[in-house]
């Protein structure tokens, strides 16, 4: 687990260099980060507990799955929910005054509960997705696997072969 660490945070600012790289490019990338990891700090269970470098390569692993999910998307289905995406970073502006990613953490888990259970299907499904990826990446990471005490004959295949799913 230590040495999971310490590859980690080495790696830890080339991938945030490498993400600002990726495409799509601008307007889309920087709220799209944002909106991704505010939602994933929302969603992250206080079981098991994580050091903070822990819970930063979690974050960072899950931004990146989510990420990688998202381009696998067609682009007819990708580009609106790019836009939603975007859309809900913003569209608290109006009531808020703030961001989606500026609210506390209480907060931003009130409007991810609210808009998980909207009327509009569309929004259902979209947060539905989010959720059930964040959680499922959560619990297949192997420094989560280590803090259960979760032995496996191979390392973590979601986080591992993303990029082939």
């Amino acid at each position: 687990m230590k040495e999971l660490i310490d590859r980690n945070k080495q790696d830890l600012k080339s991938w945030f260099t490498d993400f600002s790289k990726s495409k799509p490019k601008g307007f889309i990338d920087i709220p799209l980060f944002h909106f991704s990891k505010s939602y994933i700090q929302a969603l992250l269970p206080e079981y098991p507990p994580l050091e903070f470098e822990e819970q930063q390569i979690i974050e960072r692993d899950l931004i990146k799955v989510i990420h990688e999910q998202l381009s696998f998307i067609s682009f007819f289905l990708k580009l609106p929910m790019l836009f939603l995406i975007l859309f809900f970073e913003t569209s608290i502006l109006i009531s808020r005054g703030k961001k989606f990613s500026s609210l506390g953490k209480s907060r931003r888990l009130e409007f991810i509960n609210k808009w998980s259970s909207s009327p509009f299907s569309f929004k259902r499904d979209l947060f539905k997705f989010f959720r059930t990826l964040t959680l499922f990446s959560f619990y297949d990471h192997p420094i989560v696997h280590d803090k259960l005490g979760v032995k496996l004959g191979k390392r973590n295949v979601c986080l591992e072969s993303a990029g082939n799913l």
